[in-house]
């Protein structure tokens, strides 16, 4: 994945043969994260390019990694959404690519583990905690 990061999604997958033409904020900012270095990349390219499902050989295994180390990151939008559009690729990519899909596993183990956290002790404690 390192030597990937240099590269920008146009020089890995080639230029789109039949760009839109239609005029649009979501496709300009498709166009654009496509021209920069993956790992030039904010996490709200990340997740654009993933709702689009472009470039995902190369976007989803950037994207789990950000995910890893955090599986509540915000690509922009709200606490979570990273992990929402990673959740919405079709099942075709995941059993195409079960090593990803096993990573996406063990994220999806944390969550629960970080759920069960806040069910069962955090949210208690704050119902009964005396605010100043």
């Amino acid at each position: 994945m390192n030597d990937v990061m240099q590269y920008t999604l146009e020089q890995l997958e080639g230029e789109l043969s039949n760009p839109c033409h239609l005029q649009s904020g979501l496709i300009e900012r498709c166009v654009q994260a496509r021209k920069k270095k993956i790992k030039d990349l904010s996490l709200e390219d990340i997740r654009t390019l993933l709702c689009q499902s472009v470039g995902l050989n190369y976007i989803v295994p950037l994207a789990l990694s950000f995910l890893e180390d955090d599986p509540l990151c915000s690509g922009g939008l709200y606490k979570g959404d990273l992990l929402a559009a990673l959740i919405n690729i079709p099942d075709e990519f995941w059993r195409h690519n079960p090593d990803l899909n096993n990573r996406l596993v063990e994220i999806q183990i944390l969550v629960k583990e970080i759920h069960q956290t806040l069910s069962e002790e955090i949210f208690p404690k704050l119902a009964s905690f005396k605010f100043i």
